[in-house]
C-alpha cells in the first residue's frame, strides 16, 4: 500500500474554537518513560503480564473506553491521535457500543482530578474489517468536544511517510493497558492502575511461523517480551514505539493466545492505514 503524502509531523497546531486553542507537540509525555530498566516482574502474578504500575501522565494519550449505560466500567484501551479522535481496535465495538472515553486516566481506584470524560458521537470501523480474521481490526471514535490538552493528556504521533514498515523491528517499544495482568489458578486477574511493560517488535517472518495455523496479514505485527505481553482487557490499547524524542503508534492490540501465553500477541500495524486515517479524519 502507497502511503499518502500526509502523515504525521512532531509539531502540530491546531485552531479548534475561539475558546479552544490547543498547540502542542506530540508523542512526548510528562514524568517517567516507561518500565523501569531494572525493574524485576513477579511472574507468574505479573502486571499486564510481565509489566508494572505507570505513573501518571507516563502516557498521556493512553484511553480508556467506556460502554453505553456504564460509565464507570472500562471495556478496551484507546489511543489519542488528535484533540478529536481516538483510534482503537475494530472488534472492541463487538463487546458493547462505546459511549465515551476516559482521557488522563490511571487509577481506576481514586479520582486523581487529571481525567476528562467526554462522549463519542460517531464510531468508525474501517470498511474492510473482517471479524473471523482480525484482518483491518481497526476503529475511529470522534468526540463531542476536543480533548484539552494538558500534562496528563496529548496526541501521540502517528508514523511519518519516511518511516520503513520494518524500522522497528528488533527494537524495544512499549505497550500499556488496564488488561489481564496476573494468571492465577482461579483465573486472571485485572488490575486497577495503568500497566506499561517493554516489548520486542517482531520480523514478519517471526510473526507469520507463531502464528503458522492462520493467516498474519501485511495488516498485522507481532510484538512481545521475554516475560511480557499484553491479554484481556489490553484490546485497542497502543504498542508505541520510540524515535528522536517522539513516541510513535506503530499498532494496536488485536488478538493473542486464549491463555496468554506462548504465541506473541498480535498488534494491528497502523502505518498501513495512514491514508483511511487522512480520510475520515478532520485535520
Amino acid at each position: 500500500m502507497r502511503f499518502s503524502r500526509f502523515l504525521s509531523i512532531a509539531f502540530v497546531v491546531f485552531t479548534l474554537s475561539s475558546k479552544t486553542l490547543a498547540h502542542y507537540v506530540c508523542g512526548v509525555n510528562n514524568g517517567r518513560e516507561g518500565p523501569s530498566e531494572n525493574s524485576t516482574p513477579n511472574i507468574p502474578q505479573a502486571r499486564i503480564i510481565g509489566g508494572e504500575n505507570a505513573q501518571l501522565g507516563s502516557w498521556p494519550w493512553m484511553v480508556s473506553l467506556r460502554p453505553v449505560g456504564q460509565p464507570g466500567n472500562h471495556v478496551c484501551g484507546g489511543v489519542l491521535i488528535h484533540p478529536k479522535w481516538v483510534l482503537t481496535a475494530a472488534h472492541c465495538m463487538l463487546r458493547a457500543p462505546i459511549e465515551s472515553v476516559v482521557l488522563g486516566e490511571n487509577d481506576f481506584s481514586v479520582k486523581e482530578g487529571k481525567e476528562q470524560q467526554i462522549r463519542v458521537i460517531r464510531s468508525i470501523t474501517h470498511p474492510k474489517y473482517d471479524e473471523p480474521s482480525s484482518n483491518n481490526d481497526i476503529m475511529l471514535l470522534k468526540l463531542k468536544h476536543p480533548a484539552r490538552i494538558t500534562k496528563n493528556v496529548r496526541p501521540i504521533c502517528l508514523p511519518p511517510r519516511k518511516f520503513k514498515k520494518n524500522r522497528f523491528d528488533g527494537d524495544e517499544c512499549v505497550i500499556t493497558g488496564w488488561g489481564v495482568n496476573g494468571i492465577i489458578p482461579q483465573g486472571f486477574t485485572n488490575p486497577t492502575i495503568l500497566q506499561e511493560a517493554k516489548v520486542k517488535v517482531l520480523t514478519k517472518k517471526t510473526c507469520k511461523k507463531a502464528w503458522f495455523f492462520r493467516e498474519i496479514t501485511r495488516n498485522m505485527v507481532c510484538a512481545v517480551g521475554e516475560t511480557t505481553r499484553a491479554c484481556f482487557g489490553d484490546s485497542g490499547g497502543p504498542l508505541k514505539c520510540k524515535s528522536k524524542g517522539h513516541w510513535y503508534l506503530w499498532g494496536l492490540t488485536s488478538f493473542g493466545p486464549n491463555d496468554c501465553q506462548g504465541r506473541p500477541p498480535v498488534f494491528t500495524f497502523v502505518p498501513q492505514y495512514l491514508r483511511w486515517i487522512r480520510r475520515v479524519v478532520t485535520w
